[in-house]
């Protein structure tokens, strides 16, 4: 068979550039150093008829109860968002037995300043960065935000660049209570069974405290069936946010638990998108 078909560009074509190195940590009684990265997915930018526009971009944390996580695990997923014309960049932080905050802050906030020192080369949009994440990689996203201008957690290389962002999207990751509803002790998801990552947690600020005015615009998603993190914490977060005069838009999904199927569809990552270019590309 011979065809000869029309064909409309609908979209831009979408490329992942994996393994670049943001930071080295010390490990091993200081003997040694581990790397960390990050993938960069964002549209080609190669041929003259690429789209050569600076891109802003969604800074991804991955899950995993602190205990374990695959930085590229949600790439497929994080496709949508770069179609619709954000870089994403998908952020590796130490997990590890010895970790305890605010080591994970500290690391996504020099892989921001990374971003930010490397937009020129990286055709980035220096200026309009957003967190997003999901469960632990959510309240990390949460984390980091609260933390906007706070110099203490800022350590490592690029130290001349802002490690602030300037939009928020937590999935089911507020935790103002790591409140369970039920015995996880038998599961096999990590984000729910019980782990030594429990004194983590206890290492963890507390995020509802940290609210302040001029804390950034959050878009906060919870499952009411979450069986993990109640949603009732997005709830006290939204109030909180409220009371500090910050914007924030808090969006339940109807029946859906921790890590449900229900926060990757389209619906879900509409009005996801319409919250990031309120934000992100309007100035």
């Amino acid at each position: 068979m011979k065809e000869l078909i029309e064909v409309n560009i609908e979209s831009q074509v979408v490329l992942l550039a994996d393994k670049i190195v943001y930071a080295q940590r010390r490990e091993w009684c200081d003997t040694g150093m581990r790397q960390l990265s990050l993938g960069l997915m964002k549209y080609r930018q190669f041929y003259s008829y690429d789209n050569h526009d600076k891109l802003p971009v969604i800074i991804w944390l991955c899950g995993g109860a602190f205990s374990e996580m695959k930085r590229n695990i949600w790439a497929p997923e994080m496709v949508y968002y770069a179609k619709r014309g954000y870089a994403v960049a998908l952020v590796e932080y130490t997990v590890n037995q010895r970790m305890r905050f605010p080591e994970p802050i500290i690391d996504v906030k020099e892989a921001i300043r990374f971003v930010r020192a490397n937009a020129d080369e990286l055709n980035l949009d220096a200026v309009n960065i957003a967190i997003m994440g999901e469960s632990a990689g959510g309240i990390l996203a949460t984390l980091v935000a609260l933390t906007n201008g706070e110099k203490a957690y800022d350590k490592g290389t690029n130290l001349e660049y802002a490690s602030d962002v300037q939009a928020v999207v937590p999935f089911y990751g507020i935790a103002g209570e790591v409140e369970s509803k039920e015995d996880h002790s038998q599961d096999t998801d990590p984000d729910t069974r019980s782990t030594g990552s429990q004194n983590v947690f206890e290492s963890m600020p507390d995020m509802m405290k940290m609210i302040k005015p001029g804390t950034p615009p959050f878009f906060v998603l919870f499952g009411t069936n979450d069986k993990l993190l109640s949603d009732t914490n997005g709830e006290k977060f939204y109030d909180g946010m409220g009371k500090a005069g910050n914007e924030c838009d808090l969006c339940l999904v109807r029946g859906a638990g921790h890590a449900d199927q229900h926060f990757f569809q389209p619906v879900v990552k509409d009005r996801v998108i319409r919250f990031l270019d309120k934000h992100l590309k309007t100035k």
